[in-house]
């Protein structure tokens, strides 16, 4: 009994010791990517004011960025994390000492995300987007696709001002490839994403595939391009590249495990990827499960999920393992992520930035 008492104190105790050192994390990459945000901002403002104003086209776009309100008044900036065109600054600064000339790339990578946002929120009939209403639902969905077509294109406008950085005309071109290469694929991504709503057979490796292109490809980019701007080295470049991707895809993990098990998702409705009834990596992995797997799969079938089938559908998730599942694949994707990148001719000071950034982008998921 009293032993058992022990072990009870000592997991309380490292339970929250963990939550501190996570949130205490949190605040540090949050003001790290906060230092590096005001730059990209000022970029992308730039871009967009030397178009003239047709309409409120540009002022949908700043409405969605997070700089204006619903009526196009000033507010505080809302535009979320920026944690792609951070990546892309601290990879930068950490070959190079100086991040000046990826600004135009990070802004560009910030620009892409964003329009992938809007056109995914259309496709997803969300109504909210970081506790405000969705660009479709203000202004509709013609506008709304109408806008990120807007935004692709003054993405890559945006990244032609390399060559006033002095960036050599075939290394920008090469630059602009790159980022092409990539919107395609989280196109494809995003396709390979829709097409599993309808189907209860995706397995671990399609899932694997789908968010290598939606998620982990963009981020990808950002430090693969951060490294071509500062340096000429390939094994730098690849390094960064491999970083990038594994990181990616810890990322998307963590938020799968977010979009179940969150506080915030576990209100009044229910889990959000639940209600969606998402085929997630925790869902995929539960759906496995003989047994297990037809009871979720059978919930999945329904039009429309009620409150104690929701919680049927959590308690088989937990019965599953699934959340300890999708946790130890993300710390996993973490450490290669980690093990990908140089470990001389860095910066140490900005590459312990980076790794702070990258810690908490999967550590977030985890269960603590």
């Amino acid at each position: 009994m009293t032993r058992k008492r022990i072990i009870s104190m000592d997991s309380h105790f490292l339970l929250r010791d963990m939550r501190a050192k996570l949130g205490a994390l949190e605040e540090r990459a949050k003001a790290i990517l906060t230092q590096y945000s005001g730059f990209v901002d000022k970029d992308m403002k730039s871009v967009m004011n030397s178009r003239k104003d047709v309409g409120f086209l540009y002022d949908m776009m700043r409405y969605h960025l997070g700089w204006v309100s619903q009526d196009f008044r000033s507010v505080p900036d809302r535009g979320g994390k920026k944690l792609r065109p951070g990546l892309c600054l601290l990879t930068s600064k950490a070959i190079s000492m100086d991040f000046s000339n990826a600004v135009p790339v990070a802004s560009a990578i910030e620009v892409v995300h964003n329009f992938s946002l809007i056109h995914d929120d259309i496709e997803d009939s969300d109504v909210r987007r970081r506790d405000r209403p969705t660009l479709w639902r203000l202004w509709g969905i013609p506008q709304a696709i109408n806008t990120g077509d807007g935004m692709l294109v003054l993405a890559n406008l945006t990244i032609l001002r390399l060559l006033g950085k002095g960036i050599e005309l075939d290394k920008t071109i090469e630059i602009v490839r790159i980022l092409n290469e990539t919107i395609i694929t989280m196109v494809e991504g995003q396709h390979q994403d829709l097409d599993f709503e309808s189907r209860t057979d995706v397995d671990v490796e399609e899932y694997l595939e789908m968010i290598e292109k939606k998620t982990a490809s963009l981020i990808e980019c950002s430090t693969r391009l951060g490294a071509i701007v500062a340096s000429d080295s390939e094994y730098c470049v690849n390094s960064f590249s491999d970083f990038g991707r594994n990181l990616g895809m810890g990322f998307q993990i963590a938020d799968d495990i977010l979009g179940i098990w969150e506080p915030s998702n576990l209100g009044k409705e229910g889990p959000s990827d639940i209600l969606k009834r998402k085929k997630t990596l925790p869902v995929i992995h539960a759906l496995s499960q003989p047994d297990l797997g037809e009871r979720l799969g059978a919930l999945y079938k329904k039009r429309s999920l009620r409150t104690k089938e929701i919680d049927e559908a959590l308690s088989i998730l937990d019965e599953a393992g699934s959340r300890k599942y999708a946790t130890e694949m993300a710390l996993d994707y973490l450490g290669k992520a980690l093990e990908s990148l140089p470990t001389k001719n860095l910066d140490q000071e900005t590459t312990n930035d980076l790794l702070s950034v990258a810690r908490f982008g999967v550590l977030r998921g985890t269960e603590v």
